[in-house]
């Protein structure tokens, strides 16, 4: 088709009818849908899930991934003891050698990417047995620097007092990040900083009698 100002003009031509040919496909092995053998699972957790899922905590993105369970503060994959789950940060072992489970405390907001290995994996991670929680930090942006500031708390109303539906238990959450480029594009610095204040650490709620 041409327009060319107030007058189109229209072509038409066939197509032919063969279609594309290729050569011959000559299938050396076959794969099947479902490896039984295969006990390796991975599955990536980047920062973005995090601002997605209606929790605050690195815990809470790793307890919704299939085979994973974390309660009382600790991370059991396909049924594992604490003790037989490894944790790294930045490839640095992370686990506690005295009761297990993670000694480092990482806020969501300064991870860029959570792995979550279960099982399978070489035997280079010793006392991991059942699975691997590996993190990545964030880097600062080259692009220039960025600030965030997130804030959360309950303390709407006064202690131990309802209002608007519920109660305050005395909790705040206050968490910032920066970062940016030091030198050029090259060197990039990224840090956070999060204060979190529980007046009633065991939080509990009751129906009056």
């Amino acid at each position: 088709v041409r327009v060319n100002n107030d007058l189109t003009t229209e072509t038409n031509f066939q197509l032919p009818a063969e279609g594309v040919t290729v050569g011959t496909v000559e299938i050396i092995a076959e794969r099947p849908m479902i490896n039984k053998s295969a006990t390796n699972a991975v599955r990536i957790i980047d920062n973005e899930f995090f601002s997605k899922i209606p929790a605050r905590g690195t815990g809470a993105a790793i307890a919704i991934q299939p085979g994973v369970v974390v309660q009382g503060g600790n991370v059991y994959i396909r049924g594992s003891r604490p003790d037989e789950v490894g944790f790294k940060v930045e490839g640095v072992t992370t686990s506690s050698v005295l009761s297990g489970g993670n000694a480092l405390y990482t806020t969501a907001e300064a991870v860029e990417q959570i792995q979550v290995q279960a099982g399978g994996f070489n035997a280079e991670y010793g006392g991991a047995n059942a699975g691997l929680v590996q993190t990545q930090l964030r880097v600062g942006s080259p692009e220039g620097w960025k600030l965030s500031l997130l804030t959360e708390t309950d303390r709407y109303t006064k202690y131990g007092e309802k209002s608007l539906g519920g109660y305050s238990y005395g909790y705040s959450d206050w968490t910032g990040t920066f970062g940016g480029p030091l030198v050029g594009r090259t060197v990039r610095f990224f840090g956070a900083i999060q204060n979190t204040f529980y007046r009633d650490p065991s939080t509990s709620v009751r129906e009056p009698y």
